[in-house]
Order: C-alpha cells, then structure tokens, then sequence
C-alpha cells in the first residue's frame, strides 16, 4: 500500500494500450506480415526495433566488432529480453519471452523455494505403495501422449497427484491412486491445454467408464480443496529445462553454429527432456530443487549423447557444451559435488530403467532416444 509521500503511475503496474504501446503493437504487426510474406513492404523502415529474421532487438552495426570478440565466450543465462522460444517457435511464444522471459525465470525460482515444495516422504502418510505411483506416472505419460497433451499438462498433473497426496488428511491407499491420477490429468488440461476434453469424453475414452462423471467432479473438489488454486502456477523440472536451452541457444548462437554439430544439440535436448520425466517417476528425486534437477538432466544428457557418439561428438562440441554447463553452475550457485552425485544417480537410474527393471515402460515408447538401437545391442550382448 502506498503512503502518503509514494505516487503510483498505473503504467507501471499494468501495461496498457496507450500510444506508445500502440505503435509497438502495430510494429510487431508489420513484422509478423514480412516473415509470413516476404513480398509486403519487405524495407518497412518502421521495422528498426525488432529483427524479422530471430524476433529479436535489432544490433546496431556497430556492435559486429564485439561480437567478434566474444564469440567464443558463453553469454549470461539470465533469459534476458533477447530470447525466443527455441521448441515452439511460434511468435506469440516469442514475443512473450521477448518481455518476460527473465521475469518468469525468477519468478520460478522463488515458486521452487516456497510451499510447492515436495518432501520425498510424502507417501509415508498413506497406504499407497512407491511402485504403484511409479506405474501411474508412467501411465499418465501414455495418457499425455495418445491425447497429445502438452508436456507441461503432463508435469502439471504429476504436481496435482503428488502435491494432493502430500497436503490431504485423507489417508489413500493403492486403489485409489488411478481416480487421483485421472483426475489430476484432467484439471491439468484444463489449466494448460487450449482445447482440453470434455469431462464425458475424458471418462469414456481415458478411463474407460471405470469412474462415473460424478466421481471425477468429486475427487476434483476434494483435491481442489485441499491444495488450493495457487498451485495451478508451480513450476517444474522440464520448465527450468527449457529455459536453459532457450537461454544457451539464442544468447550464444555464433558459437553454436562455429562450434556445434546441430543433430548433436537437439540429440541432447531430446535426451534431456526424457531424463525430466524419467526423475519423475521416483520420489527420491524430490530431494532436489527442480532448477537443480534440470541441470542434472542436462549434464546427464550431454554425457550420454558423448558416449553413445563418440565419433561425431567432437573436441569442439565438447568444450562449448563444457564452458555452459560450468558457466551455470557459477551464475546459479549450484555446488558441483552435489550436481556430481545427482547427475551419478540420474545416470544410475536410466540404466535401471533400461534393463527392464522398472515397473514402467511408456517413456521408450512415446520418447524415442537417440541411441536407442545401440542401448538394445547392449542388452542383448549382456
């Protein structure tokens, strides 16, 4: 609340549609035209704050000579308002990083610190066995997948379930886990996904009328009630994830193409993004913050996709993937022997994973691993 002394410009607080922002929306308007249709007014000089080709701010010529300098040096991972949206690429995405990416990367940060924090006991509570939540999780991948939900529906979900199970007085025991874990889903899509499924089509085709409408209503309310609305904005591993390959591809773009093989690159993203879902399904991955475990993911990403490729990954590769990896340890204030351990047991449980001892499957099925032909050969030869 302001004081007697403190003037509060509206402007500030809540952007709105006056003239100047006008002018930048028309601005962005014309240059949406010129990447749809090269042809229209293609020297718009009305274009000089936003660069058609990468929706990013226009460099002044000037600025060639230090980009030469520091083409080799690992820009900062802050998501500064230089950044676009490396895996949608669609300009909505874009523009929406272009203003709050940096905004939103610490926003997340404070979220992963306060009550969306999960403890890895928070089965202890319940009569609901760890293997029995490792196999729903991994159905709510098929779910996601055969529904082609967003993969934040997914992550969104996994909060709802396990934040839920964590908050209720309730004790539940296994049978109840496939209502949860439905209903978790469903109030997930319609928080993320723009075109969710109806609740009568989501019954019939999801759970294959093994619950009425009224039971799913009801298990929502209940888990509504209990976590509140606020955690429909937590933040999870494959967010943070994200904003690191965002940050690393788009603030260091000169090296990369120099430097880096680019089937390599989205081998490894590829990689990462299954290693996020694979920390999901065990509890003991809630130990970590998720920023923590996204750079775990990467690192162990980067390690595999250098194993399995040795030939093509070469010494040049390495050492920008090297210097980015150090560069986020130092600008994030991880501690290297704890990102060491975590990326061991990351590494520790892909392998349990691949030679058929988990309980789940889904993640080989619906995410298809780079080196997946040579993990078989390594099965069959043991």
């Amino acid at each position: 609340m302001a004081t007697n002394n403190e003037n509060i410009n509206i402007d500030n607080v809540l952007p709105i549609m006056n003239k100047e922002n006008m002018e930048k929306m028309n601005i962005i308007r014309e240059q949406i035209k010129v990447k749809l249709n090269p042809k229209i007014n293609p020297e718009n000089k009305g274009l000089k704050l936003i660069d058609p080709n990468n929706m990013c701010e226009k460099k002044a010529n000037n600025d060639n000579k230090k980009e030469e300098k520091e083409e080799n040096k690992i820009q900062t991972t802050g998501l500064n308002k230089r950044n676009v949206n490396y895996f949608l690429n669609k300009r909505e995405s874009d523009n929406l990083l272009l203003n709050y990416g940096e905004e939103t990367y610490f926003f997340n940060k404070l979220l992963e610190k306060e009550d969306f924090k999960i403890p890895e006991t928070f089965l202890q509570n319940h009569k609901i066995n760890s293997i029995v939540r490792t196999k729903m999780i991994d159905w709510m991948i098929e779910v996601c997948s055969v529904i082609n939900y967003m993969d934040e529906t997914f992550f969104l979900a996994v909060n709802i379930l396990d934040i839920f199970l964590q908050k209720t007085k309730k004790i539940y025991e296994n049978t109840d886990i496939h209502l949860i874990g439905m209903t978790s889903i469903f109030t997930a899509s319609k928080f993320q996904e723009i075109y969710p499924q109806t609740l009568k089509v989501f019954s019939h085709r999801v759970g294959h009328d093994t619950f009425t409408m009224e039971q799913i209503k009801e298990m929502e309310s209940q888990i509504m009630t209990d976590i509140g609305m606020e955690i429909l904005v937590s933040t999870s591993v494959y967010d943070f994830m994200k904003t690191y390959f965002y940050d690393f591809c788009y603030n260091n773009k000169a090296i990369i193409e120099k430097n880096c093989d680019m089937k390599i690159l989205k081998d490894i993203i590829t990689t990462a993004n299954y290693l996020t879902k694979l920390v999901v399904h065990y509890e003991y991955f809630y130990s970590y913050d998720n920023s923590v475990k996204a750079v775990g993911c990467i690192v162990t990403a980067i390690k595999l996709i250098g194993y399995y490729f040795k030939e093509k990954f070469a010494e040049k590769d390495r050492n920008v993937y090297n210097q980015w990896i150090l560069f986020l340890l130092k600008q994030d204030g991880f501690d290297k022997k704890e990102m060491e351990n975590l990326v061991s047991k990351i590494y520790l449980f892909f392998n349990h994973y691949q030679k058929g001892n988990s309980t789940s499957k889904n993640l080989n099925k619906f995410i298809k691993l780079p080196f997946i032909n040579s993990l078989k050969q390594e099965k069959k030869e043991k």
